[in-house]
């Protein structure tokens, strides 16, 4: 048998995407079934007949003068729709306006900016992508869905069999919606810690792109590097801590490093280093450290130091303002000594409570004497700290040493132990240290 020969009279169209054919009628000798199926398989049209469009265009070739206008006689199967792996996280993401505290008021520090995360603790579920199924073209080709992304977990996060997602080390979460998520051990923060940042804390290193604004606080249990300035806020390092501008102090603030703490300079401002502390300047601050290099002059406030502080000047032409220097004196975390010191009150007080009251029976003799061995307990903790801070003071003493490289100004108060030094004239470049028979201070001109 013979193939007919395409229809003369029928034109067809396929549109650019495959997923469309189009097809016309113009006015000419008669045709039929077998014409317009050869002009069909011409185009290389296979799927997707449209068997009602396809009946009125042999109808109209059936006839001489018939014609009929651009028809859709045959479309494209979609390929199905592809479904996003999806998270739920046991967080709630992003920023939150605040926390509503016991007595109803709202503190607007804690805004959650960064999500804590501890080792083996949930992140939340993941559920997986889903394929859509092939579409095929009007030419019986076939198209691909479009391709379901996967949710990537990055480092520090571990997707188990059951679709639970666990943090592997400690640190914040960093969570782009639909597309990741990971534990960071490191954190860089764009802007200042303020009010539309709230307070930050996490487990690991932190930088800060700008300020700590006045009563704001940021910790991190690794290095923490502040690019502006600790405007009357708090900052806390686990590691080392360096702040770019200045150090101004307010009210409760406080800034220490279990490190090494650097600033520009600092400014009615507590500084509290397990390192060294070093500056340009410093006017009328509490500087506490191992060590402390000063740049230029410490001008008022109160320096202490294990070992040794050296700065350019010290005090002021005009003693306006105290300023006293003591070392060989043991460090102390500030929040360790609070708390310690807080601990005991509260247990003299409970004590002091008790006895004043009389006896209601045996109940309340055995409560009295629980807080009084409470209290006892305590009071040995305190005597084992006191006689451990003073052996630490008798091996700081040898190597303990103040040194003013500049002037040192009248008024100036040296402390090294038990000895005491108000300097009466100017003098430079000058070093101070302990004689330890005499237990007094002994003056030497510096070495550098």
């Amino acid at each position: 048998m013979i193939p007919s020969a395409p229809s003369s009279r029928c034109k067809l169209r396929v549109s650019a995407d495959g997923m469309t054919a189009l097809a016309s009628v113009k006015a000419g000798a008669r045709e039929g079934t077998a014409e317009l199926d050869a002009a069909l398989m011409a185009a290389g049209v296979v799927h997707g007949l449209d068997q009602a469009v396809y009946a009125v265009l042999v109808d109209a070739l059936d006839r001489e003068e018939s014609t009929a206008t651009e028809l859709e006689i045959a479309h494209g199967t979609a390929a199905g729709p592809s479904c996003d792996g999806r998270f739920e996280p046991a967080f709630q993401p992003g920023l939150q306006p605040g926390h509503l505290r016991e007595d109803g008021t709202m503190d607007f520090h804690d805004r959650e900016l960064l999500k804590p995360i501890s080792t083996g603790e949930a992140l939340g579920r993941l559920h997986p992508p889903v394929q859509g199924s092939p579409g095929l073209r009007v030419d019986g080709k076939r198209t691909a869905a479009k391709a379901a992304r996967a949710l990537h977990v990055g480092p520090g996060a571990e997707f188990l069999a059951d679709g639970r997602v666990l943090a592997t080390c400690a640190g914040v979460v960093i969570y782009v919606e639909r597309r990741s998520i990971e534990v960071g051990t490191h954190y860089a923060h764009q802007g200042h810690v303020d009010l539309r940042s709230g307070d930050l804390s996490m487990d690991g290193s932190l930088v800060v792109r700008g300020d700590v604004q006045r009563g704001f606080e940021v910790r991190a249990t690794g290095d923490l590097e502040i690019k502006g300035d600790v405007d009357g806020g708090s900052a806390y390092a686990g590691a080392n801590l360096s702040v770019s501008g200045g150090v101004r102090g307010s009210e409760g603030s406080m800034v220490s490093a279990n490190g090494d703490l650097r600033a520009r300079h600092a400014e009615r401002a507590r500084l509290d280093s397990g390192g060294a502390i070093e500056l340009t300047d410093a006017v009328n601050s509490e500087l506490s450290a191992v060590q402390i290099r000063i740049e230029r002059s410490l001008r008022g406030g109160r320096a202490v130091v294990e070992v040794g502080l050296v700065t350019r000047d010290a005090g002021t032409p005009t003693a306006t303002a105290e300023t006293v220097i003591e070392a060989a004196v043991p460090r102390e975390h500030a929040e360790t000594d609070a708390r310690r010191a807080f601990e005991a009150a509260q247990a003299r007080r409970r004590v002091a409570r008790r006895t004043q009251r009389p006896p209601a029976g045996t109940a309340d003799r055995a409560k009295g004497g629980k807080l009084a061995r409470n209290l006892a307990d305590v009071q040995s903790s305190e005597l084992a700290r006191k006689i451990e801070r003073a052996e630490r003071v008798d091996a700081l003493l040898p190597q303990a040493f103040i040194e003013v490289r500049g002037t040192a100004h009248p008024g100036v108060h040296v402390r090294i132990g038990q000895a005491r030094l108000l300097l009466q004239d100017t003098t430079h470049n000058v070093r101070f240290t302990l004689d330890l028979e005499r237990q007094t201070i002994r003056t030497e001109v510096a070495t550098r």
